[in-house]
C-alpha cells in the first residue's frame, strides 16, 4: 500500500524555516526608542513595523499606544496644573503682603507712585476701578 488512490489526498506538514523575525524596535518599551508606527494588513489581522517591516503582535501595539496614551494623560494633567496655577496667580498680593508687614513693622511707610511721599495708609479715602490703564490727566477713573 505505498500508493493511495487518486481521489485521496495525502497531508503533508509544512515547517516554515524561513519564519519572518519578529520586531524588536519596541521590545521593552518604545521610550527612548523610534516612534512607534505600524501599518496594519487588515485582510490577514497583522501589524507590521513601519521602522522594520517585520511584524509585531498585536497584544504588543495594544500596550505600547495605552503606554503612549497614559503619557499624553500625564502631560494634559500637568498642563491643567500649571493652568490653574496661573490664574490663580495674583502677583499684586505679593505687593500687599510687603505693605502690610513693613506697616506693622512701624518702621516704614508706604510712599505715593507719583510724588514719592509719605503718607498713612488710613488716609487712603478712595479707590478706583482697575482700568486696561488709568488717565492721568483726567479724574474720570477716581471713585469717590
Amino acid at each position: 500500500m505505498d500508493k493511495l488512490p487518486e481521489n485521496v489526498l495525502q497531508i503533508t506538514t509544512f515547517l516554515r524555516s524561513k519564519r519572518p523575525k519578529k520586531c524588536q524596535c519596541y521590545e521593552y518599551s518604545y521610550e527612548g526608542r523610534n516612534k512607534p508606527n505600524f501599518s496594519v494588513d487588515f485582510e490577514n489581522r497583522e501589524v507590521f513595523c513601519e521602522h522594520c517591516g517585520n511584524p509585531v503582535d498585536s497584544f504588543e501595539v495594544l500596550k505600547i499606544l495605552m503606554e503612549i496614551q497614559e503619557e499624553r494623560n500625564a502631560d494634559i494633567r500637568a498642563l491643567k496644573k500649571q493652568a490653574q496655577e496661573l490664574a490663580n496667580y495674583k502677583p499684586w498680593l505679593k505687593s500687599i503682603k510687603r505693605l502690610e508687614s513693613e506697616i506693622r513693622s512701624g518702621k516704614y511707610s508706604p510712599v505715593c507712585p507719583n510724588c514719592h511721599k509719605a503718607f498713612n495708609v488710613e488716609d487712603i479715602e478712595m479707590f478706583v476701578p482697575k482700568p486696561e490703564r488709568l488717565k492721568k490727566d483726567t479724574g474720570e477713573n477716581i471713585k469717590g
